[in-house]
Formats: C-alpha cells, structure tokens, sequence
C-alpha cells in the first residue's frame, strides 16, 4: 500500500498537468473555427466568382454565405434572397 501512495504525482503536478489538457483543448477549438472560418470565406468567394461567370445579369453582383451557410445572392450588393445549404448529410 505504501508503494502506491509513494508512486502518486503530488496534487500541483496533477493540476498543472490538467492545465496544459485545458488549455490544449482551447488551442484546438480555436484552430477548428478558424479553419472553419477561412474554409467558409474561401467558398464563398469561388462561389461568387463562378456565380458570376455564369449569369448573364449584370446586375447580379455575387453572393454571400453566413455563418450558419445560409446564401445571399446580391443585386449590387443589395441582398435578393437567401437559400439554405445542406452541408453532409444532414
């Protein structure tokens, strides 16, 4: 029984141990909405070039997409109408 205790990691080296866990759990939320972030803008913008390229409007100046992936198509810059997009298999 002796032997067990002895072999514990006394409490400071425990907590700071749990600290460096937290904080790389914070450091990997933080790079997965950053990612999701740029991955969401870069979309966006080949969308709305190859939007534009399609139509023969030029009234229609591109698109947007929001946080939540819904799409605005714009008529110089003045939304026209949102669409939902389904992203997996949702």
């Amino acid at each position: 029984m002796d032997k067990k205790i002895d072999d514990l990691l006394p409490l400071d080296e425990i907590t700071a141990q749990i600290k460096r866990v937290e904080d790389l759990h914070e450091i990997f939320t933080q790079s997965k909405e950053i990612f999701r972030e740029t991955m969401r803008l870069t979309v966006e913008a080949t969308a709305s070039r190859i939007f534009k390229d399609m139509i023969t409007e030029p009234e229609y100046s591109g698109l947007k997409i929001s946080p939540k992936y819904s799409m605005t198509f714009f008529t110089r810059m003045v939304p026209l109408h949102l669409v939902p997009l389904r992203v997996g298999n949702k």
